[in-house]
């Protein structure tokens, strides 16, 4: 539903509408997600009921588009001869932390599930630090100048 409709939805009237540039809007839009994300992932963490886990959740999935935001406008910032090596090294960062994070969230959960209580959801804290790393990131980073045109 988020990448089928919701994203494009939102997409299409910051484009068209409020006439946002489209590597602005892919930025905007990125943060946005990482916030979602953030949100989500610390919800979850910290609930103590099935419904509250459950909004976490909800805020967690509306922010899942954050990678392929990331990567559009990656890919609208570098030039097209070097967007290969652009995709290829973006792999070996998302396969490298996949293999990273397997373990790193299983001593969490491990160490969440001895201290019992709220510490089950451990895991998500920690994927909040991490998030909340990449938020910090995202809003200290500046796009370059878009090219001016001669007229």
């Amino acid at each position: 539903m988020l990448l089928v409709a919701l994203l494009p939805g939102v997409s299409f009237l910051l484009t068209n509408y409020a006439k946002v540039p489209a590597t602005t809007k892919d930025f905007r839009l990125a943060q946005a997600s990482c916030v979602l994300m953030l949100a989500g992932s610390l919800t979850i963490g910290l609930s103590e009921s099935s419904a509250v886990m459950i909004v976490g959740l909800v805020l967690y999935v509306l922010g899942a588009a954050y990678g392929l935001l990331l990567r559009s406008l990656l890919a609208a910032v570098v030039e097209p001869q070097h967007r290969g090596a652009l995709f290829n090294a973006a792999g070996m960062v998302d396969s490298t932390g996949l293999v990273l994070s397997g373990p790193l969230l299983a001593q969490a959960y491990r160490v969440g599930l001895g201290m019992g209580g709220v510490w089950v959801g451990l895991p998500f804290l920690v994927g909040s630090s991490l998030f909340l790393f990449v938020l910090i990131v995202l809003f200290t980073v500046k796009l370059p100048e878009p090219p001016k045109s001669r007229t």
